[in-house]
């Protein structure tokens, strides 16, 4: 018989018996240090609740991960603390044994909670310490304590607008734990509290000397950031660790931690697993990509902008930037990095998997790909990516029995994280090879595709310089695209081969060069077209391009009907709170709802709009463009292209705001009502990945429904727009 403890609850586990030695002969590199991790010399704090608010005694007992090394019985010393570090009590107890403390007579010395710190030796003498943490009164006073800190600042004109965000993100981190049901309250959350204290009272002394936030965190070199972020208008953080003399006079590598879920290390998590432990001249640093969206869409939206949040505020070496994840994290890091290969050194990435149609695109990106061989993932996650990648900069770790959650326990090693930074992306390869089915992603180093052959989902180039003088390039369903020769290339004669056509080059005036196919060749370009970015960046995007910026979402300002409103408020709130098709349904984004009157200028200028309606006279925006817009919308029917279709319709179409070119909008609108109910894609937006490939109808810029869908493009051709309706 087999008897496991449990130390904490959670979803999902994965159990395995094994001898540790037989494990250490199969894979010493990740288990050696899974072991070191999360295994040997560890003991846990194991109790009913943290919740001891109403209680005089708290019971827990001391359980230890591994008997090897350390023994039931062994004596530990516990030193009880109060919120501002005084020593309350001490007594002693043993590991394995039940304990019952009796706090009633210090917990009127603290404010909040009782600090119970630890220390143990294993059985080779080595020194050991825990730490847990009860709460034993409410958090309202904290909370006042906080704000009452902030209006004094403020009315002492000492605190400017960005560090009130970042005070204010602590006090609601704080406040968002205090709203939680005693249940659901856990350790975690009482050491944000802590962590969240201690950093508000160091920022407020540094605004106080005319300093602010961030040197609070520079000092500490831990801690949580906030932003304001441009997607939603909501509060986001991220947690950063610096090294230990960081300066603003030198740049850092940076390594992004993606998270499994909506967040996955809490700052404790990650004064725990790396502060000490690193000692390397890095910043780690982990943000919400928001859910389960595998980097594909708002996860890619939302990596790009903490990535820029991560380089306002930090000084970040651009030639030296990493990802790295698990499950979710991995399949982000994997398709990040397809998408921007320029943009990143290396990725590590643990159960994930990748598009296989661009796999190539990674062939000068640093790759550490971990999975277990008996992963439900493994084809996917692993043996394709090994086949493919082999022979570029590439290592693959097979982790013998184990199974997809087993992985997790791998993944942010410190040793994986050393691994990532021998690494230095490559600014100008003399390989690349570049495969897109999204006109957004369109860049791999030095060459830039500017337009897809009409009609074609994806276009493929692969391009190489051989000595400083030949430029061969192969292409594939691609119109137009940009070379920047590196400089390494002869500036006096160059000879490009372009699918076996040749172009002679000598003496160039420029290192960019615009090659456009006419007939069956492609053609220099002595003079470079304006292309319109705006509109095709949709191309292979379809409707969720509306997504990739800051969004606002416009309803009518008058209804015929209560019917009529409680449809496009459904359809309003799907798209304001999308969901995925991952294990957490929820896209952590709630996108403001207007009426057409409220939309200001400053929305113009920075938003993409979702515009809903059924009638275009009760919807002022849509009136004021309704001559401008590539599907003209009447109550009795649309027309398209000249050409009028009479009926009922409920049609969504991307295009480029008349009123900012540089702004998107989608339309999404039905002269019957009821259809909206009865269309698909307006009763629910589930938003799929970049993994799964092109969508049938979500990656179209039009789908129509009149009894039926279709999905198709809007195209740009020059100066002329046609519409082209297909089924899907």
């Amino acid at each position: 018989m087999v008897v496991i403890e449990y130390a904490e609850l959670r979803k999902t586990y994965s159990i395995r018996i094994s001898e540790t030695d037989y494990d250490l002969s199969l894979s010493k590199e990740l288990i050696e240090e899974y072991m070191d991790r999360w295994i040997r010399n560890r003991v846990y704090v194991v109790c009913e609740s943290v919740y001891a608010v109403n209680l005089d005694i708290h019971m827990f007992y001391l359980m230890t991960c591994d008997w090897i090394k350390v023994s039931k019985g062994t004596p530990v010393s516990v030193v009880v603390k109060n919120d501002d570090g005084k020593i309350l009590d001490c007594f002693e107890v043993s590991i394995g044994q039940k304990n019952a403390y009796q706090f009633a007579n210090v917990k009127k010395d603290t404010n909040n909670m009782l600090h119970f710190e630890m220390k143990y030796r294993d059985m080779e003498g080595q020194l050991h310490e825990l730490r847990h943490v009860i709460l034993v009164h409410p958090l309202t006073g904290l909370i006042e304590s906080l704000e009452k800190q902030i209006a004094l600042l403020r009315d002492e004109s000492k605190l400017k607008e960005e560090d009130q965000l970042q005070l204010d993100g602590l006090k609601q981190g704080i406040e968002a734990i205090h709203e939680l049901k005693p249940g659901f309250l856990t350790e975690k959350e009482l050491r944000i509290v802590k962590e969240y204290k201690t950093l508000f009272s160091q920022a407020c002394e540094k605004i106080k000397q005319g300093q602010s936030y961030r040197d609070a965190i520079i000092e500490q070199k831990v801690g949580d950031g906030f932003f304001c972020s441009k997607l939603d208008d909501s509060l986001e953080r991220y947690t950063v660790l610096l090294p230990e003399n960081y300066s603003d006079q030198k740049k850092y590598p940076l390594v992004v931690l993606l998270p499994v879920g909506r967040y996955e290390l809490e700052l404790s998590a990650f004064r725990d697993l790396f502060f000490d432990q690193l000692n390397e001249e890095v910043i780690l640093a982990t943000y919400s990509c928001r859910g389960v969206v595998m980097g594909s869409y708002i996860g890619e939206a939302a990596f790009l902008e903490g990535l820029e949040i991560m380089k306002q505020r930090f000084q970040i070496d651009e030639d030296r930037i990493y990802l790295s994840g698990y499950s979710n994290g991995a399949y982000a890091a994997w398709a990040l990095a397809q998408a921007y290969p320029d943009q990143f050194a290396g990725i590590a990435a643990y159960a994930g998997a990748a598009d296989p149609d661009k796999l190539k695109n990674l062939m000068n990106i640093s790759i550490l790909n971990v999975c277990g061989d008996e992963d439900y993932l493994i084809d996917t996650a692993y043996i394709r990516q090994t086949n493919i990648l082999s022979g570029f900069k590439y290592k693959g770790m097979l982790e013998p029995r184990s199974n997809h959650w087993d992985t997790k326990y791998f993944h942010h090693h410190l040793s994986s994280i050393r691994w990532l930074l021998q690494h230095k992306r490559e600014a100008a390869p003399k390989q690349i090879y570049f495969r897109t089915e999204k006109a957004r992603h369109r860049v791999c180093h030095w060459i830039e595709i500017t337009e897809f052959a009409d009609g074609k989902l994806f276009s493929e180039i692969a391009a190489e310089i051989i000595g400083d003088t030949i430029v061969r390039i192969h292409t594939q369903h691609i119109r137009e695209f940009e070379v920047t020769l590196p400089d390494y290339v002869n500036h006096t004669y160059v000879k490009l081969i372009i699918d076996d056509q040749i172009t002679v080059l000598e003496h160039r005036k420029q290192s960019r060069l615009r090659f456009r196919k006419k007939s069956d060749a492609f053609e220099l370009q002595q003079e470079r077209i304006s292309w319109r970015r705006e509109q095709n960046s949709s191309m292979g995007m379809g409707i969720l391009d509306i997504y990739m910026d800051r969004l606002k979402i416009v309803v009518p300002d008058h209804y015929s009907s209560a019917e009529e409103e409680l449809s496009i408020v459904k359809v309003a709130n799907a798209y304001a709170k999308p969901k995925t098709a991952g294990w957490d349904p929820n896209i952590y984004v709630q996108y403001p709802i207007l009426p057409s009157k409220q939309l200001t200028k400053q929305d113009l200028d920075h938003c993409n709009l979702i515009c809903i309606g059924s009638r275009v006279r009760d919807h002022v925006f849509l009136s004021k463009i309704q001559s401008q817009l590539r599907i003209k919308l009447f109550e009795d029917g649309y027309s398209s292209n000249d050409r009028f279709t009479e009926g009922h319709y409920c049609v969504q179409f991307i295009q480029a705001n008349p009123m900012n070119p540089k702004k998107k909008i989608l339309v999404i609108f039905s002269n019957h009502p009821p259809y909206f109910n009865k269309n698909i894609y307006t009763r629910k937006m589930i938003v799929p990945i970049y993994a799964s490939g092109i969508h049938p109808y979500l990656n179209k810029e039009v789908i129509m429904f009149s009894g039926s869908l279709k999905g198709s493009q809007l195209e740009v051709l020059e100066s002329e727009i046609h519409t082209m309706f297909q089924d899907s």
